[in-house]
């Protein structure tokens, strides 16, 4: 009873700076200050292992972190994060929603197991697949995260399913990227990208930027759709990120990383013989 008293008595605060992290959008500050606020949650869990809550908000921390600051300099430094947000999501998976670590690697168990998942469910399912699905995104080569694309993805259906607004949409991005970003014979697919995309747009109201950045960074590379490739990134560039302040840090990532693909754009399109 003590411990859920204190842990309800922090629960606004750390609340309220996630909100004022996601507020923030001094890019520069946020990376210094993220590993702190990692720190501060990891220690918390280790305090009060029985709260989800708290193994949400640093899955989410460490893939924040990881997406937004250290992927595109140490895919091996930040494989190591997903993985580690990953573990925090497994842990609250079999506390809270009656998984078992042995349902990884037993694809039938495992589909039944997502099949029972309700909304209430969401939070932790989201946080497993995206986390999971991070670390494939940047292990395409490795044959063992590949085996895992199937399992990544029927998570991703499945909140869909049950709400698909869940965090700006995220699920219908992640499939969005992830038809596009892998080979026709493990199920990429131009039409399945473009309609998750198109979906993310139509329920974000276009306010979410990384969704314009992802949509370029993989489904106008892979499909060489170069117009439509700049037409993003100058809807990027061209946003008053103080529109929305709740979604600052998000679209100030997306403006900074939107800055970096444009650089990269001749090597990019450097079969297209109309560059």
């Amino acid at each position: 009873m003590r411990d859920a008293a204190m842990t309800n008595y922090l629960k606004p605060m750390l609340r309220d700076q996630a909100l004022a992290m996601n507020m923030e959008s001094d890019f520069n500050l946020a990376q210094t200050a993220l590993p702190a606020n990692i720190k501060l949650l990891e220690g918390l869990v280790l305090s009060y292992p029985s709260r989800r809550d708290l193994k949400v908000w640093v899955s989410e921390a460490l893939c924040g972190y990881g997406f937004g600051f250290v992927e595109d300099n140490d895919k091996k430094r930040a494989s190591m994060l997903y993985l580690r947000a990953k573990e925090y999501a497994v842990q609250n998976a079999v506390r809270h929603i009656q998984f078992k670590a042995e349902y990884i690697y037993d694809i039938n168990e495992f589909e039944k197991w997502l099949s029972k998942r309700s909304e209430k469910d969401i939070d932790i399912l989201y946080w497993l697949g995206h986390s999971w699905g991070a670390y494939i995104a940047i292990n395409l080569n490795n044959p063992d995260a590949m085996a895992d694309l199937p399992k990544v993805r029927w998570i991703m259906e499945r909140v869909i399913a049950l709400d698909e607004r869940f965090y700006n949409a995220g699920a219908h991005l992640f499939l969005g990227s992830l038809y596009a970003s892998i080979p026709v014979m493990f199920g990429g697919s131009e039409e399945k990208s473009l309609y998750h995309f198109n979906r993310g747009f139509s329920l974000n109201g276009e306010k979410f930027l990384l969704a314009h950045y992802y949509f370029a960074k993989t489904y106008c590379v892979r499909f060489l759709k170069k117009d439509a490739f700049y037409q993003s990134l100058e809807y990027i560039e061209q946003f008053d990120t103080a529109q929305y302040p709740n979604l600052r840090l998000f679209n100030s990532i997306a403006v900074y990383k939107a800055d970096q693909l444009k650089q990269q754009a001749e090597e990019l399109f450097f079969d297209d013989e109309n560059f």
